[in-house]
């Protein structure tokens, strides 16, 4: 295996007048290459970061969630990159954009979000609006029909009557905002994005979200959310005109925006589908790996299957198929057992799966590359990162069926001619459940008698997960008859 070359482009940050933070450097890692600049759209400063065309002809919209900025699309940014072009944008009065008052508000958000597709020339483009964006791309799809190729949404306010909670209820419900300026902005969001579950955001994000809100900008951009009871009630009777398809991504412990909101919107949409992830409200953060690879099944396939406007997918022999309306459920698992590009091959095949992707994880080394993994440098493991449908497939399954058989799991620090800590077999569970299920199968492979020597996998605690480069990911499905030492065993 070689490392090949990987270039990024370096596109400078402009020096708009009015931009927030203009003069702040812009630290930006190898991995997460956003790199935000500013230009002027219908007179506002408006902050945004663009990613390379992967020449798919896919185009996307990512909308900053609140309150956070376009920062928030750093975990997934390598993943939706890969598949789409990409530009994120904060909103007005969002992140480090400039307001204008008669734009906070669902539906004048909507209009912009077109204005913004027309200022960045993108013909039809998918949109991803978390968050607040959920009302605003919902507007802006129902007033301008055909003009937006899909919409991923969910963790904003939808349901009529209002259903919040926490704080967002407070700050809706509030007779007044005027007691809120003497309370400085970083304090509240330094507050909201304590309620990460699992997501460590980097030094440059967490930074970029206080700034972004400090002073008086957090009080003026809650007039967004206090315009939601006269807002949503116009957006629910739009509802059903959309024909744009609409997947609904939520967390199921979402107490800021219960599940009920995109339950709401599933009822009423015509060609929608709901994907429920084990998470709090910031899923694109906590649960990043399933909410990237929800994104990108949809624009690969999935928005075109759930569009009654496809008549070549929706119909068969004549007659119409009804618009798939199901909720998903998702779990990942992380697992070693020698060189990444045979175990995903074999994986990715399984049925339940849902995606993979192979990286490093298990070390002490930030940010490594392939060549720092090998001679046992790093301490990072060479592994896969499973996300799986539990209904389908269960994770003891996934380790009883397929793991254990598609490596030896008693060669320490070994698979194949491969030799080396990365090579480690090992399982890293996820949550507490995992923990145990890995420790009941690894007891039980030991004394199946199947294998000669003794078992050496390792269960090693949850670890940062480091993506692969791009040329590593779905290897052998790019080069058949690549090397590999893993099959099937029976």
């Amino acid at each position: 295996m070689t490392q090949s070359e990987v270039t990024q482009r370096n596109s400078g940050q402009a020096s708009d007048a009015n931009a927030i933070g203009r003069n702040k450097p812009i630290t930006v890692s190898l991995h997460l290459p956003i790199q935000p600049q500013f230009r002027t759209i219908d007179g506002l400063s408006i902050r945004y970061a663009e990613s390379e065309d992967p020449g798919r002809g896919v185009h996307a919209l990512l909308l900053s969630p609140w309150p956070e900025s376009l920062y928030a699309f750093e975990p997934t940014w390598l993943q939706l990159s890969q598949y789409a072009h990409l530009v994120a944008i904060d909103l007005p009065g969002f992140g480090h954009s400039e307001r204008r008052d008669d734009l906070m508000s669902s539906r004048a958000m909507g209009e912009f979000i077109v204005h913004l597709a027309d200022a960045f020339g993108l013909e039809q483009p998918h949109v991803v609006g978390p968050d607040v964006g959920t009302s605003a791309a919902l507007f802006a799809a129902a007033l301008h029909p055909g003009r937006l190729r899909s919409l991923v949404v969910g963790s904003g306010g939808a349901a009529v009557p209002l259903q919040l909670g926490g704080l967002l209820k407070e700050w809706v419900e509030a007779p007044d905002i005027e007691p809120y300026r003497n309370i400085d902005g970083r304090q509240i969001v330094s507050a909201a994005i304590a309620k990460f579950e699992r997501y460590t955001p980097t030094d440059a994000a967490r930074e970029d979200y206080l700034s972004s809100y400090e002073g008086e900008r957090f009080v003026e951009s809650m007039r967004y959310v206090r315009a939601y009871p006269t807002q949503l009630p116009d957006l629910a009777g739009l509802l059903p005109t959309i024909q744009t398809p609409v997947l609904i991504i939520a967390g199921r412990r979402d107490h800021v925006v219960p599940l009920v909101n995109a339950e709401f919107l599933l009822e009423r949409l015509p060609a929608s589908k709901l994907a429920v992830l084990e998470a709090g409200h910031f899923t694109w953060e906590d649960a990043a790996d399933e909410y990237a690879a929800f994104v990108t099944n949809w624009w690969d396939r999935g928005y075109a299957i759930a569009d009654p406007r496809s008549s070549d997918i929706n119909e068969e022999n004549g007659a119409a198929l009804p618009v798939t309306t199901n909720v998903q459920q998702v779990e990942v698992a992380v697992l070693a057992g020698g060189c990444f590009w045979g175990i995903e091959d074999i994986l990715r095949e399984v049925p339940g799966v849902i995606d993979t992707e192979v990286g490093y994880t298990g070390g002490w080394l930030e940010n490594p590359t392939y060549e720092d993994t090998h001679d046992s440098q790093s301490g990072h493991a060479e592994a896969v990162r499973v996300t799986f449908d539990p209904s389908v497939l269960s994770f003891e399954d996934l380790l009883d069926r397929w793991f254990f058989r598609l490596h030896d799991p008693t060669t320490l620090n070994r698979q194949g001619n491969d030799i080396g800590t990365q090579y480690r077999s090992a399982i890293f569970p996820q949550t507490d459940e995992q923990q145990a299920i890995a420790e009941r199968v690894i007891a039980r492979v030991a004394v199946s008698g199947h294998w000669k020597r003794p078992v050496t996998t390792s269960i090693e605690p949850a670890a940062t997960w480091y993506s692969a480069e791009e040329y590593h990911q779905d290897y052998l499905r790019k080069h058949p008859g690549g090397y590999t030492c893993h099959y099937l065993r029976d």
